[in-house]
């Protein structure tokens, strides 16, 4: 299973990572694969895997540096790794919300700060999170959470699928439907406040999978350049 495709632009090509659970197996890895300017790639290439589930590989970069942040729920904490040598080494560099952690952390800059979304499970439900928003100086922290936390509660739009993305100079929100199954589909919301202790966003409508009959789902969506990626989930019957 491959899911939460991330894009970046490097050396002139485009970098693709994702989460992979090989066949047979349980617990995600990171894997990444080169996209050339013509559409031609190589072969995919496992770059991260720890002894818990990994997967939603948030990266960005930072004075020079490529920092890596999947989702690494099963730590109970949020992992950050640096690369020395991207993209296929990295390091653990520090720990974030040690005994809270987040799922799918997403980090990206807006009006001179430093944002970070993600979500927390609501307990005794499959799918239902509430929506955290933490600020800081820059992307390594420390992050203050917001003064409205959580900002959204619910399947319909609170988990983070993917980057925020600037169109028609505003800010959009992509996040999850949890409902009526998980991976159903994603909601796409403006942001129309966002500062240390407002937050206001209002609802632009959803990519809900239905040109075919076998696709069942869509996930995540991210962009670099001139690339958009996204993943769907398919109904197999019998496997």
């Amino acid at each position: 299973m491959q899911a939460d495709p991330f894009v970046v632009q490097h050396g002139g090509e485009h970098i693709l990572f994702y989460e992979e659970i090989p066949p047979g197996g349980t617990i995600g890895r990171i894997t990444c694969i080169r996209v050339g300017k013509d559409g031609t790639h190589g072969q995919p290439s496992v770059v991260l895997q720890r002894p818990h589930h990994l997967s939603y590989p948030m990266i960005f970069k930072w004075a020079g540096e490529w920092y890596l942040v999947p989702e690494s729920y099963a730590a109970n904490c949020q992992e950050v790794f640096r690369a020395t040598h991207f993209p296929d080494t990295w390091t653990l560099h520090t720990r974030w919300f040690e005994g809270q952690p987040l799922v799918d952390a997403t980090i990206f800059e807006h009006d001179g700060r430093w944002w970070l979304f993600g979500s927390r499970p609501v307990p005794q439900t499959l799918v239902g999170d509430e929506l955290y928003v933490y600020h800081a100086p820059m992307p390594l922290g420390p992050w203050k959470a917001h003064l409205q936390n959580p900002v959204r509660s619910g399947v319909d739009g609170s988990r983070p699928a993917g980057i925020p993305f600037r169109t028609s100079n505003h800010l959009v929100r992509p996040a999850q439907f949890g409902a009526p199954h998980y991976g159903a589909g994603v909601r796409f919301w403006q942001i129309d406040t966002l500062t240390p202790d407002r937050y206001e966003e209002r609802d632009l409508g959803s990519l809900v999978p239905n040109w075919s009959k076998k696709v069942i789902g869509y996930h995540t969506i991210n962009s670099a350049g001139h690339v958009t990626v996204g993943d769907v989930l398919i109904d197999r019957p019998g496997r």
